[in-house]
């Protein structure tokens, strides 16, 4: 079984190879609430005022989240129609280098909406 190295120069395919991990590791640090968060805003908030803060983020991005699975998942189906190949020496099918984003978007807009629904379950 071939790796997924492609030959010396062609940097597209090593960013994708790259890209395609980090995008399938997004919806288990969405559930392990392991995201970087930056807090120069909400550590002066009052409690109540950071909680509704955090759950706007959430929602925001389980909505973006859900907009590049959409946008992904169309560039797949785009690729996989037209039959396109990377430009390296093993030529893979471009929808097979979209179709983890799509997932990995789809199943993080997936977690976030159970942790807003956990959060909003939770609230006194």
């Amino acid at each position: 079984m071939r790796s997924c190295r492609p030959r010396a120069g062609s940097r597209n395919s090593r960013a994708s190879c790259r890209s395609t991990g980090v995008f399938l590791a997004c919806a288990w640090l969405a559930g392990e609430r392991a995201h970087i968060r930056i807090s120069l805003l909400t550590g002066v908030l009052p409690a109540a005022a950071r909680v509704w803060t955090e759950r706007f983020a959430l929602a925001f991005v389980a909505a973006a989240s859900l907009c590049g699975a959409w946008y992904s998942a169309t560039l797949m189906r785009f690729a996989a129609a037209t039959g396109q190949y990377t430009d390296s020496t093993l030529a893979l099918p471009l929808w097979a280098l979209h179709a983890p984003v799509a997932a990995g978007l789809g199943l993080t807009a997936a977690q976030v909406c159970a942790n807003l629904v956990e959060d909003l379950l939770e609230a006194p």
